[in-house]
Order: C-alpha cells, then structure tokens, then sequence
C-alpha cells in the first residue's frame, strides 16, 4: 500500500494549522489528506470509510455550537468503529491523552514543531499495521483450510486402516 493509497481525513478548525499539515503530509511524504473544518461536516462523509482521522481535539475553539474533538470521536467510534483516529491536540495532557485512548483513540499527538513528523511516524505504523493484520488473516483463512485438509486426510488414512484391518 501506497501513502497516497491511505484514506486519511483530517478535522481541524485552525486553517493555518490544516494546511500546514496536509501541504507537508503531501508533499514530504506523498499522503493525501482530505481537511474538514467541523466534525460535523466530516462525519456527513464518514461512510466513505476513511482508514485515518486526524482529529483536533479542540474543535469548538470558533464556534461554540460545533462538536468538540471528543464528541467527534464518539460519534466515529458509533458509526465507523475500524477507523483508525489520531487525536491532535495543543495540550500536553496525559490524564487528557489517556481518556480519549480510552474511548477509541490510537493515538495521541501534542501540536508542536514535531507535528508533522510525528503525523507522519503515526501514519506510517498504521499503515503498516494495516498490513500486518491483511497478512495475519491471510494466514488464519490458510491455516483453516490446511487444517480442514489434514482433518480430510486424516480421516482417510483412519478409514483405510480401519478397512484393512477389519477386512485384512
């Protein structure tokens, strides 16, 4: 899989700090990303199953009205629970970091210099987790089907000597 080929959403208020983001995600490291300014307009295409939402947690910060980043992940969770969702936040709270962990996130990352490059490391291990896990069910489906063969064979082998021996 391709960075491009990764389906990343991104929910974030601060529109200087979305392009910052998505420009350099594209352009350093070739992941398209698709930038939302509310959750509530994310979450009208989440059936579009995205693999990755980076998702402010502060999204209220403009409006009050808008869901926050937490409700934002509830509602994901609901709908969308296979989504991967990458929580940013300019706060560098750990009892912060832990509950929205708690509640579905995969991720936590404190807005700072290293935004981009941490993004980027986040993706990256998911994508290769992504397929990791393909590989793992390949071998589960495989496994079975061997196993459902040896059990076949097997009891060929039984009913044959059964056969031998009472016939033999």
């Amino acid at each position: 899989m391709e960075n491009k080929d990764l389906k990343v959403f991104m929910v974030e208020d601060n529109e200087f700090f979305a392009l910052m983001i998505s420009d350099a995600l594209a352009t350093q490291f070739d992941y398209k990303v698709e930038v939302f300014y509310t959750g509530e307009e994310m979450l009208k295409r989440i059936d579009e199953k995205p693999d990755v939402i980076l998702l402010d947690f502060q999204l209220n910060s403009k409006d009050p009205n808008c869901m926050n980043g937490d409700e934002v992940l509830k509602q994901i969770m609901l709908l969308q629970p296979e989504t991967k969702v990458v929580m940013l936040s300019s706060q560098d709270d750990l009892e912060q970091a832990i509950e929205l962990l708690k509640h579905g996130a995969c991720n936590y990352i404190c807005k700072d210099l290293q935004s981009v490059n941490n993004t980027a490391a986040t993706l990256q291990n998911l994508k290769e987790l992504a397929v990791l896990k393909n590989q793992v069910d390949f071998y589960k489906v495989k496994s079975t089907k061997e196993q459902k063969r040896l059990a076949i064979l097997m009891s060929v082998v039984f009913v044959g000597l059964l056969t031998s021996y009472f016939l033999g």
